[in-house]
């Protein structure tokens, strides 16, 4: 983020959100800690009907529900389902049972992501790239048309929100000439584990504004948005040592929001209304200075495309058929 935006945080958060969820479903993931964690408190305490929310494994179910539960004071609105971003297999469990289970979806919140210098593979890619790109972009397809069900069902306004981050703008993206983006990013040899958390949220920036793109003009219409939350206090840098560590420790503690404070940002996402499809929002503000600005340049749209021919290839190997029922065509 810029530093003169960083440097007024402290000094300027965003309102509490008042709006009222009655009646509304909502699904937060990655919500057993941090910003997905208080969002979904802030759902359940604006009146929200049902929340589900979303952690990686059984074990920690409990804890989230029992967590989110109390933060927001209310009980009896909020299941707690897993879900695995680095297994494609539990995507799509996932999303087979928001379809059959939930007959209604107001909202989806996909905030979880993953930031790290240690080269994992999940599925076929390194795991930042399956985590924060490809499981992100999968959960959106295969949620779309529910939402759009949903909204036709209940002639509501439906909003899906991905939590991306300025931090974009610092990726370098040496792989951009490459004929295989993803591959190259995943080969070990060549990998840029220094700069992959943003380099993976410049796929997504450019995966999420493809999405919006080739959706809207679908009917019923469902806003797609992204979210930059500004610096919090989650555990995303958990796997940083040394010297980085202990930087990234102190400024926090100057300038960072608590995770409350943050998901503000996530819950401004969902009613940011139609002028938001497409829009990396950043303080709850639609006009702002978020976006890396070549990313609207002839550059940036053939890189976009180019991702785009990638990622698509990707997801009809996974699940034949998504991108054109998430674009609301037969498949």
């Amino acid at each position: 983020m810029g530093m003169t935006r960083l440097l007024r945080q402290p000094f300027s958060h965003p309102a509490l959100p008042s709006v009222s969820f009655a009646s509304r479903t909502i699904i937060v993931t990655g919500a057993n800690v941090g910003l997905g964690h208080a969002a979904a408190a802030h759902f359940v305490r604006l009146g929200a009907t049902r929340v589900i929310a979303t952690c990686r494994s059984e074990s920690k179910c409990a804890a989230t529900l029992a967590g989110i539960e109390e933060a927001a004071g209310r009980k009896g609105v909020v299941q707690v389902w897993e879900l695995d971003y680095s297994s494609y297999a539990s995507v799509q469990a996932f999303c087979a049972r928001a379809d059959a289970e939930l007959d209604r979806l107001d909202a989806v919140v996909l905030n979880a992501g993953v930031a790290t210098r240690i080269y994992e593979v999940a599925e076929e890619d390194e795991s930042s790239l399956t985590v924060n790109v490809v499981s992100t972009t999968l959960l959106a397809a295969l949620l779309l048309p529910v939402l759009r069900r949903s909204a036709d069902r209940f002639s509501s306004e439906n909003n899906l929100t991905v939590i991306s981050s300025e931090v974009h703008q610092w990726a370098k993206f040496p792989e951009r000439d490459e004929a295989n983006i993803f591959g190259s990013m995943s080969d070990p040899k060549t990998k840029t584990m220094a700069e992959r958390y943003p380099a993976s949220k410049l796929l997504q920036v450019f995966a999420i504004r493809e999405i919006a793109a080739r959706t809207h003009d679908s009917t019923p219409f469902v806003t797609v948005n992204m979210v930059s939350p500004g610096l919090n206090k989650t555990s995303l840098t958990r796997s940083t040592k040394g010297l980085e560590a202990a930087v990234i420790k102190i400024v926090n503690a100057l300038l960072a929001w608590e995770p409350d404070v943050g998901a503000r940002t996530l819950v401004h996402g969902v009613v940011a209304g139609r002028a938001s499809h497409g829009v990396l929002l950043d303080h709850c503000e639609l006009e702002n200075d978020a976006l890396a600005p070549w990313i609207e340049t002839d550059e940036g749209r053939r890189l976009q495309r180019k991702v785009w021919a990638e990622l698509e290839r990707k997801l009809e190997a996974i699940r034949p058929g998504c991108v054109a029922a998430m674009e609301g065509k037969e498949a």
